[in-house]
């Protein structure tokens, strides 16, 4: 069993299992096996103080209501990397919770395009908050500039399996795996009547005919798609949340 050291202002909470690529952008990327370490920040340090490596965030997918795995690229190979988590533990005016993910690349100096898949345990970060629970979040990544927001009541599909009702329709701007056609769930009682999934991937082949279906779907918060650029009008137009999602199962009514 590895021995963690304590360091006056992180916390380490988490040791990762060796894990493995989970998407591809087209990218080739080397699979790295190790320990990988996260550590949560004292609200009292200031994140734009810290050494900062680039990584780019691929995409975040909420594995259920209190983990989310994290899938990053980064510049390594070598050496085991460092992911630091800092939350003031305060919410801006539109209830978020700002959490900042900074990479510490522990002076690797190898420059294989490494992917990996990051496990955050939300209880770790929220257990000061008010409720305990996670709240509605932005993740940050200082270093690419990327601010991906996550819904927490959205989070928890695996648990409904191939269940959810949606009309498969084409969007005027919409891109993705299948052009222009999304899913809209026919649930209007729902959080999921206040979304709207744009298919970036798919386990599945879809019939041209088929205009509605039982989905089951994966989450991938921040995941661009090509020609996303078009997409971005929806997401100003559309009174429902575009949330990119891998689709995993679809069956006809």
């Amino acid at each position: 069993m590895k021995h963690l050291a304590r360091f006056d202002f992180i916390a380490l909470v988490l040791l990762l299992l060796p894990l493995y690529s989970c998407l591809d952008t087209g990218v080739d990327s080397k699979e790295v096996e190790g320990d990988y370490q996260i550590a949560i920040l004292n609200p009292a340090e200031k994140p734009d103080e810290l050494a900062i490596d680039n990584y780019r965030i691929v995409a975040i997918s909420p594995l259920n209501t209190d983990t989310w795995q994290v899938i990053v690229d980064y510049s390594g190979g070598c050496k085991d990397h460092l992911f630091l988590i800092w939350w003031s533990g305060e919410v801006s005016t539109d209830g978020l919770a700002e959490l900042y993910l900074i990479h510490d690349g522990q002076e690797d100096q190898c420059d294989a395009l490494v992917r990996d898949t990051i496990d955050i345990q939300l209880d770790m970060i929220f257990s000061e908050s008010a409720t305990g629970a996670p709240i509605p979040s932005t993740v940050i990544n200082l270093s690419e500039q990327q601010e991906i927001e996550i819904n927490p009541d959205i989070s928890d599909l695996e648990a409904l399996g191939c269940s959810i009702s949606v009309e498969l329709v084409p969007i005027l701007c919409g891109t993705g795996v299948w052009e222009d056609v999304w899913m809209i769930p026919v649930d209007t009682t729902s959080i999921f009547s206040k979304v709207i999934f744009q298919p970036v991937r798919s386990e599945v082949n879809r019939s041209y005919s088929l205009t509605a279906a039982q989905a089951e779907v994966d989450i991938l918060y921040g995941y661009e798609f090509q020609k996303m650029d078009n997409a971005i009008t929806c997401v100003v137009t559309s009174e429902r949340e575009v949330v990119p999602v891998s689709v995993k199962c679809l069956e006809q009514f």
